[in-house]
């Protein structure tokens, strides 16, 4: 008996070194922690255990953030077999180790995998739980997801209302996860052209922000984006530039100046601008976007590709058909070297290109050789 507990002191002690190595992010040595502490749990209750299976997860998990995929599915599926063993298949047990192959389905980007993993899940746990547990609705929330990004966009909705209406009732109208699930919900509501849905969601998001995590905070700014969003399609241009700058402001504070989501925020700025005919100040502010991107993520990268198209466009929009051409080309150009010429992102950008040699057919200044 002594030398169970103390195997068992050895497992716990190890654990706990892989939790601190995991909050500081060095999940490396998180990773040899867990394999220890596995080594000793194996020692302690044997093979075949339920407390081996949560350790296998846990393994599973930290290959997930490191990248190592494979490896987190092979811990993950043994993970499954040794609860369907141990607890059986109707288990919370076994329900959770399906949500975390889920999980890394999506990731993999397999997303009917996903789904139909998180779904048995789902039915799991909602036999045992009952409807309105929280465990519920992170898996409804995990469909929800898998159909957004799927574009089926009224069955993310069907996930994320249900979602919603659980963490209420579990957690409060003033909490964190109450308020992602709105944000989620309202990006739904957008992409099904469900504009003041979409719109009412979010504002009642963005209360709950302000009062959760303060008036300053991104996820307020990210809520105020999502607003301005919604009165672009509306096409309710002055709505929009007024959140989309509030937000600039605030993440302008509160970030470093090449951060990603400065760059995006003014693009979004930028855009506005197009839509508005203000073509000095898109343009300013699309240059300002490339330099940031640039400098942040190099030349080669898709974001920087989008800006140059952007530019293009609104050139080709002055009548400066040459330069629009010339711009739109960097763009194709860096497409290209990420997708391949026969890539459908490659195709779209050369219709593009097209498209401005059909308007620019009577313009004696266009070089056609181009």
């Amino acid at each position: 008996q002594r030398f169970t507990e103390s195997l068992r002191d050895a497992a716990d002690s190890q654990h706990d070194i892989g939790v601190l190595h995991s909050d500081l992010r060095e999940f490396e040595e998180a990773l040899l922690s867990y394999e220890g502490e596995l080594g000793f749990k194996k020692l302690e209750v044997g093979d075949k255990h339920r407390e081996v299976a949560n350790v296998l997860e846990t393994i599973g998990e930290t290959c997930f953030k490191l990248g190592d995929f494979e490896k987190a599915m092979s811990m993950f599926t043994e993970a499954l077999e040794m609860k369907e063993s141990c607890c059986g298949e109707e288990s919370v047990e076994y329900a959770t180790s399906l949500n975390n192959i889920g999980n890394l389905y999506f990731a993999l980007k397999r997303y009917d995998n996903a789904l139909k993993a998180f779904e048995l899940s789902l039915n799991i746990k909602k036999k045992e739980l009952g409807g309105d547990d929280i465990q519920v609705a992170s898996i409804q929330n995990n469909i929800g997801s898998v159909y957004y990004t799927k574009g089926e966009y009224d069955h993310a909705v069907e996930a994320y209302e249900e979602t919603l209406r659980v963490r209420r009732i579990e957690l409060g109208s003033l909490n964190p996860s109450t308020g992602g699930a709105l944000n989620n919900l309202a990006d739904a509501y957008l992409k099904n052209g469900d504009r003041e849905l979409a719109l009412d969601s979010y504002t009642d998001a963005l209360e709950l922000w302000k009062e959760v995590r303060g008036p300053k905070s991104l996820e307020v700014t990210k809520t105020m984006e999502g607003i301005a969003n919604v009165y672009v399609e509306k096409g309710e241009y002055e709505e929009a530039m007024q959140n989309y700058l509030s937000a600039y402001e605030i993440n302008e504070a509160n970030l470093d100046e090449n951060h990603p989501t400065i760059a995006k925020t003014l693009e979004h700025i930028g855009l506005v601008h197009v839509a508005k005919n203000e073509r000095n100040e898109a343009m300013n502010v699309l240059q300002e976007v490339l330099r940031l991107k640039r400098m942040r993520l190099g030349d080669e990268h898709i974001e920087v590709a989008k800006t140059w198209a952007h530019i293009g466009e609104l050139l080709v929009k002055e009548g400066e058909y040459n330069r629009g051409v010339r711009t739109c080309e960097q763009s194709l150009k860096i497409k290209a070297g990420l997708y391949g010429n026969d890539s459908i992102e490659v195709a779209k950008a050369e219709h593009e290109i097209g498209n401005i040699y059909s308007l620019a057919g009577g313009d004696d200044d266009f070089d056609c050789a181009l």
